[in-house]
């Protein structure tokens, strides 16, 4: 399959997230924590049924390191795009969320030694271009907390990136993203332990709507 196929199913599934978080925070008594906290274990429950179908394996211990690395920062990101969505249209989160190649380019420039191509610098030009656009107004460039946010968020998921590249080289993709997904949820839970509880609750909402259909 070829990668730009990829790219673009990626595009549309998180347009699709970015439309998800935007309903699940319209509320603004909604807990960013609890909902990213359901997001990533009802994603992750996803993940390892597909990983169960393709074949799922465990990683080696010298890829610990590396899963807890990227664990912590996909969920210190996935917390900032909940608290970002309240503040913003999911519009802007899915162009701002653009901005996350632009930091795993740099990235990977500096600590992989990857080329930077004239392709990949008129990609960062359209992606800059756009979050620009996105955000202008009649009085100017306006950036308020939610991009502030959201801009964040992205760094942390674009910084992931170059971890993750250092540990699908040595394991396979299908049993790497729940292992991965369900390393976030935890350092999510164990950073605010008081809202497991809540979390709980939350869950078995979702799954006696799920019944209910």
């Amino acid at each position: 399959m070829s990668w730009l196929l990829f790219v673009f199913i990626n595009v549309i599934v998180m347009s699709v997230a970015s439309l998800y978080q935007k309903i699940a925070m319209r509320d603004e008594n909604t807990d960013a924590v609890i909902s990213a906290t359901t997001f990533m274990i009802v994603s992750g429950i996803c993940y390892f049924l597909y990983a169960l179908i393709k074949g799922f394996h465990i990683p080696t211990i010298s890829l610990l390191p590396y899963f807890i690395i990227t664990a912590t920062l996909y969920a210190v990101g996935t917390i900032l795009f909940f608290h970002a969505i309240k503040k913003i249209e999911a519009s802007e989160m899915s162009i701002i969320g653009g901005v996350g190649p632009i930091i795993t380019i740099i990235a990977s420039v500096l600590f992989l030694r990857d080329v930077f191509s004239a392709q990949q610098l008129l990609g960062v030009l359209c992606i800059i271009s756009a979050v620009v656009l996105i955000n202008y107004k009649k009085g100017g460039i306006v950036i308020n907390q939610g991009v502030w946010l959201a801009l964040a968020g992205t760094a942390c998921y674009g910084i992931a990136v170059i971890f993750d590249t250092s540990i699908i080289r040595g394991f396979e993709v299908a049993s790497f993203i729940p292992i991965g997904t369900a390393g976030t949820s935890f350092i999510m839970m164990l950073t605010y332990p008081k809202k497991i509880p809540l979390v709980w609750k939350a869950l078995i909402k979702i799954e006696k709507k799920s019944f209910d259909l």
